[in-house]
């Protein structure tokens, strides 16, 4: 920030026999890292014998968008060979996230996952935004940022989501994850989901068949 120029306006005279002391400082905290801080400086006039302070304001403030990513890191070979057995290329693509629909129902649930990789070097308090939308099956890996997200389904507890229950099996749903932290700064990743019909059929028999016969 610099000490500031003299003169510094018309309470001191141009004889140039200047001495200045400071700055003390005082912050004030703004939001996350971000902070405003007041340089108070004193300055002496010799010629004068004016003593005059002034305050330059600076203010340090986090305006960096949030760079996250949101692909899973914990899928086996067995799930990369259950895709391609379903058709799905994954060659240059990141990894979906795979669960399993629930006994005796065609849906199932996901547990929500935090970013693996978050930048946002200034803030650790983020808040997370979760929102879904059934996959184009044209083009299921490639989520469409533009398209509008519901949160019909989605769990959240002590104000943080926990994941989304119902999505449909045999099918990709895109995932939203919106980050927002203290500042307003925001950042936006997107995964896909893939719920997979893994319970087998569970047959209920009637034990006993009474049959009349005609004559």
């Amino acid at each position: 920030t610099g000490e500031p120029g003299l003169p510094c306006d018309n309470t001191i005279t141009a004889c140039g026999n200047f001495q200045m002391s400071g700055p003390t400082q005082i912050n004030f905290p703004i939001c996350g890292n971000s902070f405003k801080v007041i340089n108070t400086w004193t300055v002496l006039d010799w010629c004068t014998g004016v003593i005059s302070t002034y305050d330059q304001v600076v203010k340090f403030e986090d305006l960096s968008p949030i760079v996250a990513s949101c692909a899973p890191d914990n899928l086996t070979p067995e799930d990369a060979a259950f895709f391609e057995s379903i058709g799905i290329d994954l060659a240059g693509q990141d990894m979906p996230y795979l669960t399993t629909t629930n006994p005796g129902a065609c849906t199932g649930d996901w547990s929500f996952v935090p970013p693996l990789e978050l930048d946002n070097a200034c803030d650790d308090d983020v808040t997370y935004v979760l929102s879904y939308l059934l996959a184009d099956p044209n083009d299921p890996l490639n989520p469409d940022p533009l398209a509008t997200y519901i949160t019909d389904n989605v769990q959240i507890s002590n104000g943080v989501p926990t994941g989304i229950t119902g999505l449909p099996g045999g099918q990709f749903t895109w995932i939203r994850t919106q980050i927002i932290d203290e500042c307003g700064n925001e950042g936006l990743c997107f995964s896909e989901v893939y719920v997979r019909d893994d319970v087998s059929p569970n047959p209920v028999c009637v034990e006993f068949t009474i049959v009349a016969l005609g004559d």
